[in-house]
């Protein structure tokens, strides 16, 4: 077989022998897609941005049980809600405080979050005037919301793909369109194909993964930076720590840099030319991204958190013209088919944390860290951070001690742009609902669809560009999904 004519198979091999350069997905560039395809044009003329937003996906793996996230508090919504969660519901209107494990339990009251008179949408369930609460271990989240700075959009589902699958549900989730279509493409990177010119100065900056790459970041002209959550960002400088490193380093450098000035084949120097401009990109972020400074306060905070602080942060100072960025964190542990319940005692106590009870502190202490952040910086109306997570789950406890695979599920959208209060309909808890499907889990009342196209329109798109991202739209749904002051 000539140089000239090399397999598919063969460029995925020396793909694969640049693997530990993370900083992009390679096999994946748009301009080996490109190359592939045999495609040389954009994917439509981008937008004139004259202001700044970058945009955080918070993916909760695994399925989230957001029943306990947000729950009622009294009358036939909170019996109902009662008697179908058995020994799993939050318990009604008490101190979680336990004397024997008071670092776990220290403030941990449960406040009705109806009570604080924030300006809500007309779409807010008024959920019989029974109140409704954030669980007591968020207490973050839950202080954010009194700054009007949490929407909470209710009982959101896909309509796409095996229900009950995790990677069905996924895939449905970070494309928002039918999972029959080619491409495999994700919604936030098709907003960035639509609004960020090819040409754009550091336009690789404006895709950035902590979690490795995904769909939701997967564009047709741009892919995922995929950074990690802490320490050096790997490259070619891997080799100094080496005994050969500078031998090793100069051998691979020379073996690219022929392919990119000198091989006949376009997918092979696309290829070549993409890592050797990885390698510089890394580099140079590496350099940056250890002169940032501070962003805060994220100690016991997951660190993909920080990172992303870091980024923006590092946009911000150096002036890296980036207009529009996304960001995906991934967060995993939601698959709670068993031991959900651990901890719990004599029904309303505690001798130790429940185990999703954590996951949530854990997600609303990062949350609200990042939120800080983000304010000393001066740019809470320009980053919005909202979650993702593939499905709810039963509201009956399994055999286990946990929840299976439900459907519909409650997301958070956090920022300063956000009109806080509450969108969509609150699922009713009594016997014979129709909110409530087999095994016990929330029939969605709001298609993703809707809530991706109300952050769709903040982030820069217009209903025809968002239409187009997501073909289910229902353009009037999305009217009342308007999550943001304006």
């Amino acid at each position: 077989m000539s140089k000239d004519k090399q397999s598919r198979r063969s460029i995925l091999k020396l793909m694969a022998s640049g693997a530990s350069l993370s900083v992009l997905n390679l096999a994946n560039s748009g301009a080996v897609n490109a190359a592939l395809s045999g495609a040389t044009g954009s994917s439509g003329a981008a937008a004139e941005l004259d202001d700044y937003k970058a945009l955080v996906c918070v993916y909760l793996f695994g399925g989230n049980d957001s029943s306990n996230m947000v729950f009622p508090l009294g009358g036939e919504s909170r019996a109902g809600y009662n008697a179908i969660r058995q020994y799993l519901a939050v318990p009604e209107r008490i101190s979680l405080r336990d004397p024997d494990n008071a670092e776990y339990f220290k403030g941990s009251e449960i406040i009705d979050f109806s009570s604080h008179h924030i300006e809500q949408p007309e779409a807010m369930a008024s959920y019989n005037n029974d109140g409704l609460a954030f669980h007591p271990f968020m207490e973050g989240i839950n202080q954010l919301y009194s700054e009007g700075a949490v929407a909470v959009q209710a009982n959101v589902g896909s309509h796409d793909g095996d229900l009950f699958a995790h990677n069905s549900q996924q895939e449905a989730w970070m494309r928002g369109a039918p999972l029959s279509y080619s491409g495999g493409y994700g919604w936030a990177a098709k907003m960035l194909d639509k609004l960020v010119p090819e040409n754009a100065v550091n336009r690789h900056l404006s895709n950035v993964s902590v979690f490795g790459n995904h769909t939701w970041s997967k564009g047709k002209t741009i892919t995922p930076m995929s950074i990690g959550d802490s320490g050096h960002i790997p490259s070619l400088a891997l080799y100094y720590h080496h005994p050969n490193a500078l031998a090793r380093k100069s051998i691979i450098e020379e073996h690219y840099q022929h392919h990119a000035n000198q091989g006949s084949n376009h997918l092979v120097k696309e290829y070549a030319n993409t890592f050797i401009n990885a390698d510089k990109q890394t580099s140079g972020l590496n350099e940056q991204l250890a002169n940032v400074g501070s962003v805060g306060n994220f100690d016991g905070i997951n660190a993909q958190f920080r990172r992303v602080a870091e980024m923006i942060k590092l946009q911000k100072n150096s002036n890296l013209e980036n207009k529009r960025q996304i960001f995906f964190i991934g967060i995993p542990g939601f698959d709670t088919h068993k031991g959900q319940d651990r901890g719990v005692k004599n029904g309303n106590r505690f001798n130790r944390p429940p185990y999703h009870g954590l996951l949530l502190r854990d997600l609303s202490n990062a949350i609200t860290a990042f939120y800080r952040s983000i304010e000393d910086m001066s740019l809470k109306n320009s980053v919005t951070t909202f979650t993702m997570s593939e499905f709810g789950r039963t509201l009956a406890p399994n055999v286990n001690g946990g929840t299976d695979h439900g459907w519909g599920g409650h997301q958070l959208i956090v920022g300063g742009a956000v009109k806080g209060g509450f969108y969509g309909k609150m699922p009713d808890f009594s016997a014979g609902s129709k909110d409530l499907g087999a095994r016990q889990m929330l029939n969605p009342t709001t298609r993703t669809e809707e809530m991706f196209g109300g952050i769709a329109n903040w982030f820069g798109l217009s209903d025809e560009q968002s239409k187009d991202i997501f073909p289910a739209l229902n353009l009037e749904g999305v009217n009342a999904k308007r999550y943001f002051k304006s």
